[in-house]
């Protein structure tokens, strides 16, 4: 358990005993804030962790018209900035396109993608 985790579970403990937010301050030396930051944290999730990790093929008809453009011309190795220009667009719209990809396909990286539309040979 990492150090982090430990320390959380400790302030919980004292706070689940009684123990007010500002005796727990006093007694580490921080802030009453940050007690209670400490205590209420929660990490946030993980991209993958809802469902499993894609495996396999990208499903194109899950994505819009755009996005899949993007999403093939990502698979070629195109950069942002070389997808924009052949595209007409700007490089923040070639990143927002990649974003809701990842999301669709709950994908974490561009390799996952590329290897998802590469066909099996």
């Amino acid at each position: 358990m990492s150090r982090h985790i430990e320390r959380r579970e400790q302030f919980r403990k004292l706070h689940d005993s009684g123990m007010t937010l500002a005796e727990i301050a006093a007694r580490f030396g921080i802030t009453k804030q940050r007690v209670s930051q400490i205590i209420n944290y929660t990490p946030p999730p993980r991209r993958g962790t809802k469902n499993q990790p894609r495996r396999g093929r990208i499903s194109v008809g899950d994505l819009s018209k755009r996005q899949a453009q993007v999403a093939e011309l990502v698979a070629k190795g195109l950069h942002n900035s070389e997808i924009a220009a052949r595209l007409g667009i700007t490089v923040g719209t070639v990143k927002i396109h990649i974003h809701n990809i990842y999301n669709k396909q709950n994908l974490d990286r561009r390799a996952q993608l590329i290897i998802g539309l590469t066909p099996k040979h």
